[in-house]
């Protein structure tokens, strides 16, 4: 696999790979003087993988080998790039220091955040909210059908008597299944047998969606139901009543739209309290050499 069929690899740790930092952490792989340690690699799956996505990532030995072999073309391209001697250092030495700035701009930002959001608090407001609206945490009524679709003409006539024809084979009880496959016009048909699944309101056109909704009992069959795709017959496979949702259902979705929302929050507040001190402290802008800056349109 790439590298490890090529390089020469001192140490590899493809088991038990974990990401508390090691003070003389092991090389990993090298090659004239291009070293990955295990700090390198312990410090990239830190900032690069969500925390609960980090266990199954590294349970792959093909992740632990791609990411070691991605931060050595990374560390040799790099070492390639210095020898060259084309790169603009002073450009390369304010985009460093620009890149830095940012990385140190953000982590403030989170420290701020992490201050202010609390999780316990998050909890509470997610109760509050879903107390507040219960209407709005509640299922709707579905239905599950399977249906066949006549829409051409065949040996038993014109559509409707071929639909006709089909319904009192459904009624003498033949299969439904085996029915739809052999005569539905549906192009869903080969992959899943004329059954639709369960849908709600809204989902079907309405004709179809009235007819279906009226099946009282599992196994019922419809009358042909005429729609713009031509003539349906249904038959009902289940039924999911409207009912209110636990806070369990609904928790994660309620406390990650808070957070977020706090997240957002406290973010501006970060930025308008940058802005205000700046502003208590005395800022000289010079406006002659901004306006010099500006190009006017043609």
């Amino acid at each position: 696999m790439g590298f490890f069929l090529e390089f020469r690899v001192k140490k590899v740790l493809l088991v038990s790979l974990l990401l508390a930092s090691v003070a003389n952490a092991g090389v990993l792989i090298e090659s004239e003087g291009v070293v990955v340690t295990e700090a390198d690699f312990n410090k990239y799956v830190k900032h690069n993988l969500p925390e609960d996505q980090r266990a199954k990532y590294l349970s792959k030995k093909e992740n632990v080998e791609r990411t070691i072999e991605n931060l050595m073309l990374l560390k040799f391209a790099a070492t390639k790039a210095k020898q060259n001697g084309s790169l603009d250092q002073a450009d390369l030495a304010w985009r460093t220091d620009y890149y830095r700035d940012g990385l140190l701009m953000n982590e403030d930002i989170k420290a701020f955040i992490a201050e202010n959001v609390k999780e316990d608090a998050i909890l509470k407001a997610a109760k509050e909210e879903y107390s507040a609206n219960l209407d709005e945490h509640r299922t709707k009524q579905k239905v599950s059908v399977s249906h066949i679709l006549i829409k051409s003409e065949s040996e038993f006539g014109s559509v409707e008597a071929k639909a006709k024809e089909i319904l009192s084979k459904v009624k003498r009880g033949e299969d439904f299944t085996k029915l739809a496959v052999e005569y539905s016009e549906d192009p869903s048909v080969a992959r899943n047998s004329g059954n639709l699944g369960y849908f709600g309101k809204g989902a079907m056109v309405k004709e179809f969606e009235d007819a279906a909704f009226a099946l009282k009992s599992e196994g019922d069959v419809s009358e042909l139901v005429k729609t713009k795709f031509g003539y349906h017959i249904l038959k009902l496979n289940g039924m999911q009543p409207e009912r209110q949702l636990g806070f369990e259902e609904v928790q994660d979705k309620l406390t990650n739209a808070i957070r977020s929302k706090l997240q957002t929050q406290y973010r501006n507040e970060y930025i308008e309290n940058l802005k205000s001190e700046l502003k208590s402290q005395g800022v000289n802008i010079y406006t002659d050499s901004v306006n010099k800056l500006i190009i006017a349109d043609e």
